[in-house]
């Protein structure tokens, strides 16, 4: 009867809206016509005759209103094409207008709709939905208060709520005459800006540039009304012509701290003779720098540069980064002759770095925050190139002081010094104006991460090197040519190169140095980016397929390549060929010539779990290693693997124990992985002693004595130890995985995360940097791992580490306080030791430089506004938040969701069997934690909305056993799924 009543009521409220609107238009443009608009000569218009009030179209061609009462223009009426239209609506006596509809239900209701052709075709349809002053909002609601209440009643299915979706369609955008949600809860389409230079002119008056002022659009801009302030530069360059190396700015506009932007007086107001004046109209102006600033005579055949600063911020009372554009607009040139206007761009560039590369961290340095309060220079210095007009050795600024006789505000100086300071080792007073990217997410040594190939001069930080530039990260280096010089005389290219290969020094703290030392960590030199040196070699895993043999055993089908540089840029690429394996095990002996060590092979799949049959998530798992299989050890358990090949060459790797359970889904398999010491020290080559940086000592070489366990199949004692060697270099290899059958659903790119980590696990440093593929995170960080009260779930772990700045609570996943500073139990924070000011523990101090909001900064294209693509959100594991035995008192790595000391019981576990048994399955205790699946995506950044989470059937820190999954239904997609009215996309902008 509940279910029968909820349907009566939204018929009845469909109904209502339905006579109140009119029913279904009468012409060409609504949803039943054909076409009559044709597109880019004229659009049609057709209204829907309304009742209790009538639309008027600012031409008065269209006055359609209630009958009986004169408001009878209700034909289409057609329009050119580019004209824009604007209607009004007015209720009759002792009605009120509630809302548009059709074509016109994105418009506010106060506010008027404009038709126009920028976002759709040549025929529009509207209509206007009129409402006693007792029914505003909804014809069945009387009260508005109510809206919300019978709202979130619906989405959690209470019996005899209304079904809003019958009325107002599945993405809530209108069915019929029903009214678009949009219209109250959507904010208005970004406008933006865009600035051109079309011209620039020497002038007796001074030096002319012509611009345009445009929106997304391509409408005009009113500079004056939209509170646009430009501001202007000039400079130039020289270029060699045979090398290609171009010099710093040589700046024409001078401020009151040397070379810098002028910023003129509004539009048409009168000129100022110290930074010149700005002239024109909507879309199109004129400025003209002062008299003080002229052409240097001698430079006339060198490219000349302007730049334009300017932002635009569309909501001034919420200024929010949603709404704000930031524009540099960059004209190259060669001046002509007087009064002769250049309109042709200069080919040549000045482009040291790349903004590309640069805003691949700093996400085209766009306000972080939901606001740009803060943001450096306003937030509108955007572009990379632009920095070095204010930013030059020129510059007569003296706040930040001198390094090696130049401005520490240079820009090859102070970039280098933030990013460099922490990872430097440099003091406080070594920084540019206390500044320092503690957190910079790659090897700093890794230059190309902003010097990037797509600059146009990206390669001059090895082709022409500087105590400038140098200096900035070695600044008490005795520069034996304090007073400039040509360093690459000495300094050549390759071997500036070769001395700045990423790497991080080998943990001499490891297991195979220092007893009882850490297992997990590398006991070599760690290169990043892909990166080697001088001798070294990178290793490619490339696999064939992934199968499934008659018996049921996975077979996993693959090679490894080698790839060694060469000093002339070239390469040798070869195949790997494995050595002979050895009669018995012996951990002495290796797969392959000038390499010690293994691969990781993983195999993972999804088991039925909490009554799901086949999960979405990986929740099962088998690890082997390569050198395992290579020689064949390993005996009857399940992790046994076998090594045949090669065959065309190609190797199969066999688990002769496993056989994939028939109720197993999401079945894969990879290769990479390996980390732990000193059983699967990763592939580490040694044979590149000899580099002349060997005097640092990164790549020796020592036999390691292991006296006691199983290392690769051999018993190790103090009378015949297992002998493996420390040292040497790790290049990480990439991991690669396939799955034997339909894939896991796609949800990152690795490519994408690398844009900022160079590669993932080196510098910060985490598994070695060999678990470095973001899709196969989730072998291990699937829904039921967790620790300390957090959930370490990959879709929630990520966003959380990269979502502190959101976050009101710090995500405190195995967290310790940093040196120097306490747990202070009381205010539940690190302290430091002296002011007792709070400290970050953990990813709690991960500085993400870009906006937590830009889903697409990891996401894969097409994911991040809903990565659940194919996949039914029932089939998503839930994600445990609690298992085991808290700590009796908290501390940074413990929850503040949880109770100190309490023991929430078992999480669920698998253990696939060897032979074909059944697996054997531990079943989640009913009193361990849980959230369910969106909502504990959602809640790693949004911590601040579990009110809301809930409201709309999200499950947060939930006793499992009170859960029932057929009436705890999570409602989040209803509107933030792809194409709904709250798409992630849309409210992440």
């Amino acid at each position: 009867m509940a279910r029968i009543g909820s349907k009566a009521l939204t018929l009845g409220a469909c109904l209502w809206i339905a006579a109140c609107g009119g029913g279904t238009p009468r012409d060409a443009s609504g949803p039943a016509g054909a076409q009559k608009g044709k597109f880019g000569v004229f659009y049609v218009v057709s209204v829907s005759r309304p009742v209790g009030g009538h639309i008027l179209s600012d031409d008065g061609r269209i006055d359609c209103g209630t009958a009986g009462t004169g408001h009878d223009r209700c034909d289409p009426v057609s329009y050119d094409w580019g004209r824009t239209t604007t209607f009004s609506a007015y209720p009759d006596a002792g009605l009120l207008f509630q809302s548009w509809a059709a074509d016109c239900g994105s418009a506010v209701a106060l506010n008027g709709c404009t038709l126009d052709t920028d976002g759709s075709g040549a025929d529009k349809w509207i209509a206007a939905i009129f409402n006693p002053p007792d029914q505003i909002g909804h014809a069945r609601i009387p009260d508005p208060a109510q809206h919300a209440p019978l709202f979130y009643d619906f989405a959690n299915h209470v019996p005899g709520a209304p079904a809003c979706t019958r009325c107002h369609g599945q993405d809530y955008r209108g069915l019929a005459n029903a009214p678009s949600c949009v219209g109250c809860h959507e904010a208005g389409a970004r406008k933006g800006l865009r600035l051109a230079v079309t011209s620039v002119t020497r002038t007796a008056a001074g030096v002319a540039v012509a611009f345009t002022a445009r929106d997304d659009g391509g409408r005009a801009v009113d500079l004056a009304a939209a509170g646009i302030a430009p501001r202007f530069g000039l400079a130039s360059f020289t270029r060699n012509a045979a090398t290609g190396v171009v010099g710093p700015y040589q700046v024409r506009t001078l401020g009151a701290d040397g070379p810098g932007l002028l910023a003129p007086p509004a539009p048409n107001a009168p000129a100022s003779a110290a930074t010149g004046g700005l002239t024109g109209t909507p879309g199109s102006y004129a400025y003209v720098f002062p008299p003080s600033v002229t052409l240097d005579p001698a430079r006339l055949g060198d490219t000349h540069v302007v730049w334009i600063q300017a932002s635009r911020q569309e909501d001034g009372a919420a200024a929010t980064a949603a709404t704000f554009t930031a524009v540099n607009a960059e004209f190259n040139f060669v001046p002509g002759a007087v009064d002769v206007p250049v309109t042709a761009a200069s080919a040549v560039r000045r482009q040291v770095v790349s903004s590309d590369a640069c805003g691949s961290c700093h996400d085209g340095f766009r306000p972080r925050g939901t606001g740009v309060a803060g943001t450096f220079h306003g937030g509108e210095a955007v572009e990379a190139p632009f920095c070095a007009v204010c930013h030059n050795a020129e510059s007569t600024r003296t706040l930040e002081g001198t390094l090696h006789g130049i401005w520490r505000g240079s820009a090859a100086q102070f970039v280098h010094s933030i990013h460099g300071a922490a990872k430097m080792g440099l003091p406080a007073t070594e920084s540019f104006a206390g500044i320092r990217a503690d957190g910079y997410p790659r090897p700093v040594a890794d230059c190309t991460a902003c010097h990037a190939a797509g600059a146009a001069q990206g390669n001059q930080w090895k082709t022409r090197p500087t105590i400038e530039a140098c200096g900035s990260c070695h600044p008490t280096y005795p520069f034996p040519h304090s007073g400039g010089g040509a360093c690459e005389g000495c300094h050549t290219p390759y071997g500036i190169e070769v001395a700045h290969v990423p790497y991080v020094p080998r943990d001499r703290g490891s297991v195979l140095e220092t007893a009882g030392g850490n297992t997990r960590t590398n006991a070599s030199a760690l290169n990043g980016a892909g990166q080697v040196v001088a001798g070294g070699s990178t290793l490619q895993a490339i696999l064939r397929d992934v199968t499934v043999s008659a018996t049921g055993r996975p077979v996993i089908t693959f090679k490894l390549t080698r790839t060694t540089p060469n000093p002339d840029g070239t390469a040798a690429v070869a195949d790997v060929v494995f050595n002979p394996p050895p009669a018995a095990p012996d951990a002495s002996r290796e797969l392959m010539d000038d390499y010690v060590g293994t691969l990781g092979v993983y195999v993972v799949l999804s088991l039925p779990q909490d009554g799901i049959a086949r999960p979405a998530d990986f929740n099962a798992s088998v690890r082997s290693d390569l050198k395992l299989a290579w020689m064949n050890v390993g005996g009857s358990g399940v992790s046994a693997t076998s090594l045949s090949g090669p065959v065309d060459g190609w190797y199969a790797i066999t688990f002769p124990n496993l056989v994939i359970p028939a109720e197993a889904s999401n079945l894969t398999a990879g290769l990479g992985y390996a980390y732990d010491l000193p059983g699967t020290q990763p592939l580490t080559q040694i044979s590149v002693g000899g580099s002349a940086w060997s005097r640092f000592t990164p790549y020796e070489v020592f036999d390691a004595p292991v006296t006691s366990g199983t290392v690769f199949g051999q018993a190790c004692t103090v009378a015949a130890p297992c002998r493996l060697k420390r040292g040497g270099v790790v290049a990480p290899i990439r991991n690669v995985w396939k799955s034997a059958g339909t894939p896991r659903r796609r949800i990152v790119d690795t490519a994408l995360c690398d844009a900022c980590h160079g590669r993932l696990g080196v510098d910060p440093t985490f598994h070695v940097g060999q678990r470095n593929d973001a899709p196969s995170c989730s072998f291990c960080h699937n829904p039921n791992q967790n620790k300390g009260g957090w959930s370490s779930n990959a879709s929630t772990f990520v966003h959380a580490i990269h979502g502190g700045a959101r976050r009101t609570v710090d995500y405190g996943w195995t967290a310790t306080c940093p040196a120097g500073s306490t747990w202070n139990a009381t205010s539940a924070r690190c302290e430091d030791g002296i002011t007792r000011a709070p400290v970050k523990a953990g990813f709690a101090a991960v500085d993400y430089p870009r906006s937590p909001a830009g889903c697409g900064a990891c996401h894969a294209e097409g994911t991040d506004s809903q990565a659940l693509a194919g996949v039914e959100v029932g089939d998503l594991l839930w994600t445990t938040v609690a298992s085991g035995a808290m700590a009796a008192s908290t501390g940074p790595s413990q929850s503040p969701y949880v109770e100190p000391g309490k023991d929430y019981g078992v999480k669920w576990s698998a253990t696939l069997a060897a032979g074909g048994a059944a697996p054997t399955i531990v079943p989640a205790a009913g009193t361990t934690l849980v959230s369910s699946p969106v909502a504990a995506a959602c809640f790693s950044c949004h911590d601040d909305s579990a009110d809301h989470i809930r409201a709309m059937g999200g499950s947060l820190y939930r006793v499992r056993s009170t859960v029932d999954t057929a009436r705890d239904v999570e409602t989040c997609l209803d509107c933030h799924g792809a194409g709904k009215i709250f798409d992630v996309v849309r409210a992440h902008r």
